[in-house]
């Protein structure tokens, strides 16, 4: 299941635009004297990676992209632009087991991404 601009589908569908929180979050970051130097970004539920692109090509920053569905992550890294491969790692991963600190977590889907009883938790 993936969320995209038809809504709640079971079908993967590829967005080539980055979304609204990414744009917003570049022009935050770029106008936030508390950001600067090399930022380290966990961007869970990438999906296909348009919004880590986005935020790879305008930041400078290394970013975990991380996604529970394979195929999603496979074709982030086959349309990655040759120019952020070093600067974005994509992985197939149960973000829940995450431990690491990071200076800014992108969560655009969080809320699809949760299990049903996930959710209810306060």
């Amino acid at each position: 299941m993936v969320w995209n601009k038809r809504g709640l589908t079971g079908n993967l569908v590829r967005e080539d635009e980055p979304g609204e929180l990414a744009l917003f979050t570049v022009q935050t970051l770029r106008y936030d004297s508390r950001y600067h130097g090399k930022l380290d970004i966990l961007d869970l539920g990438c999906g296909h990676g348009q919004d880590a692109f986005y935020l790879a090509g305008q930041l400078d920053c290394h970013i975990l992209a991380i996604d529970s569905s394979e195929e999603a992550v496979k074709t982030a890294r086959e349309s990655c632009p040759k120019g952020l491969v070093n600067r974005i790692e994509f992985l197939s991963y149960d973000f829940s087991a995450l431990i690491d600190k990071y200076d800014l977590i992108f969560v655009p889907d969080l809320y699809q991404q949760l299990m049903q009883p996930e959710r209810k938790k306060p």
